[in-house]
């Protein structure tokens, strides 16, 4: 068993090299394929995602507490598990044949579709497993897995564009990675005492079980939903070309959720505590520090992709420029995205899940309207409309149930600093504006002058924005010689 702190370090140090994998894995398709083909590719995987709700349905999170509460009993909880999800399987797999039937997908498409449910199947495990594990408290396997996994799959589309081959064989590279990392976790199973102890005859009725995973099935119907329904909707209404181009705009902000996701797996604990001791002055300072946190990474981060839209798109290929509208609608999302992680965390750690549940039904209702108002007239500009109003209820909904429910919230602080980071966006990026041309002639280059130029843009960028926050106020000197010592500690 390990502790909180080494878990919280191997996870959140493994996703981050995973996000960094993934994003090359999936560039490296983006410069190879036309659009049209990795729009069939990212059209398939948000459809079979959808669907893996249903086999999975809410049972891992309920298998992780029963494991943490009585480790001995793993064996009998996770036989209990499977033997359910065996079930959900084969009517999940039924759901999806009559699904891509009913909407007469092309031959092509259904051979990805298809390809996209097997992986599903051995993700279906591999959440089992590790749920398992996770209720010993030994995250090191899972850590482990997720780089192999994701190393397992690049080296499959290393191979699939070195030798010109077609893209449902990167999607067979992905479930080589979820094979690789379904044997990584089972040895952790087979390791771990408690899968090997004498079995207890505890009978669980599926009645009860049923119960305590509706709560975690809902939410996640509607975090799968809003994540992933704009690309099913935006390949049914357009073109495939269209959710190729846009899938790339989306991945270019997706691929910073670790940030808040890291950062709210530290606060939740911490304001588990504070909520408990009813100190809320302390709770309120944190969620504070949290969000001024967050808007600061959220500014650099659309001041990058705002400011060098054209040329980030350009170089996963000339025909993607067309989504640069776009990349600057979602990227904008990302302030409300990012802000809303730390207003769920305070609902969690207060015991009031169930309004950041609503929260999210509210989120899935706002996002599915507006993308199916928006996408038929206005493409993938809709979809991203969608994905900012999505956001920005998500964040408002949730904030509003926190200031109502668990404590007042300081919007006056708040949003002083998001005036802060907004202008030093905003200016660093005219700045950018001007100075560009002086650095142009670089990405008339190779791919990698490409990278040089959009990395050495970025770079500037970054230290004019960051010399603004610190002419106007964003930081004290406190918190700069505090984050100083901390470096030094840790030298």
């Amino acid at each position: 068993m390990r502790s909180v702190t080494h878990n919280t370090l191997f996870l959140t140090g493994a996703s981050i090299i995973q996000k960094a994998l993934s994003f090359i894995y999936f560039t490296l398709l983006a410069r190879t394929f036309s659009a049209d083909a990795l729009g069939t590719y990212s059209y398939s995987l948000a459809f079979t995602t959808i669907f893996s709700i249903m086999v999975d349905g809410g049972l891992t999170p309920v298998l992780i507490r029963y494991v943490a509460r009585k480790p001995s009993e793993a064996r009998s909880f996770l036989k209990k598990i499977l033997s359910i999800k065996l079930l959900l399987l084969g009517l999940t797999s039924l759901a999806i044949i009559a699904a891509v039937y009913t909407i007469d997908a092309a031959f092509s498409t259904r051979s990805l579709i298809f390809a996209a449910a097997a992986v599903m199947i051995i993700d279906s495990l591999n959440l089992s497993v590790y749920g398992t594990l996770r209720g010993h408290q030994d995250l090191g396997y899972e850590s482990v897995g997720m780089i192999a996994a994701q190393l397992s799959s690049l080296a499959v589309v290393i191979s699939v564009v070195s030798l010109g081959a077609p893209i449902i064989f990167a999607i067979v590279g992905l479930g080589i990675g979820s094979a690789v990392n379904a044997a990584i976790g089972l040895v952790g199973l087979a390791r771990m005492e408690s899968v090997h102890s004498a079995e207890h005859m505890q009978v669980i009725e599926t009645s009860v079980l049923a119960r305590e995973a509706a709560p975690f099935a809902l939410a996640g119907v509607f975090a799968r939903g809003y994540s992933f329904l704009d690309v099913l909707i935006l390949g049914s209404l357009t073109n495939f070309a269209t959710t190729g181009s846009y899938s790339i705009a989306n991945k270019l902000t997706f691929v910073f959720q670790f940030i808040p996701l890291a950062l709210a797996a530290t606060i939740y604990p911490a304001f588990s505590k504070q909520i408990a001791a009813d100190d809320q002055e302390s709770a309120r300072k944190l969620w504070t520090s949290s969000q001024k946190y967050l808007l600061f990474c959220a500014g650099l981060i659309i001041l990058v992709l705002v400011s060098l839209r054209l040329e980030i798109l350009g170089f996963f290929g000339k025909a993607h420029t067309d989504v640069a509208t776009t990349l600057i609608l979602l990227a904008l999302s990302l302030v409300f995205a990012f802000m809303s992680y730390p207003v769920g965390a305070l609902l969690n750690a207060a015991g009031k899940q169930k309004f950041q549940t609503i929260a999210m039904a509210c989120t899935l209702v706002a996002n599915i309207t507006m993308n199916l108002l928006l996408i038929r007239p206005f493409g993938s500009e809709g979809a991203a409309a969608g994905a900012l109003v999505g956001n920005i209820v998500l964040f408002s909904v949730g904030a509003w149930f926190a200031g109502r429910h668990v404590m007042q919230l300081p919007w006056k602080t708040v949003l002083r600093f998001a005036m802060i980071f907004a202008v030093s966006s905003i200016v660093a990026g005219a700045a950018l504006a001007f100075g560009k041309p002086l650095i142009q002639p670089i990405f008339l280059g190779g791919s990698l002058m490409q990278l040089v130029g959009i990395g050495s843009l970025a770079a500037i960028g970054g230290i004019i924005y960051l010399a603004l926050l610190l002419a106007l106020g964003a930081f004290s000197k406190a918190e700069i010689q505090e984050l100083i010592d901390r470096l030094k500690k840790r030298v």
